[in-house]
């Protein structure tokens, strides 16, 4: 992961209002600082994920670039 990506990430969730995804990125940080993080995921978290790689295998991706232009 680039410094960039990094700063672009920092930068997105300073911005966020939406608390439930903001206990989710908690919830990963202090699960990855413990180790296996994956299993202190609750069931809703976990779908979350799943419907995000299965959007990514089917190619419903957006560029950060084309992120940043329509919400930067």
């Amino acid at each position: 992961m680039t410094a960039s990506t990094k700063s672009q990430l920092v930068e997105w969730i300073i911005q966020l209002d939406d608390q439930e995804l903001i206990e989710t990125i908690r919830a990963i940080k202090e699960s990855v600082e413990k180790g296996d993080w994956h299993k202190s995921l609750n069931d809703k978290q976990k779908a979350s994920i799943k419907r995000g790689q299965d959007d990514h295998k089917e190619g419903r991706v957006l560029s950060s670039e084309d992120f940043w232009k329509k919400h930067g």
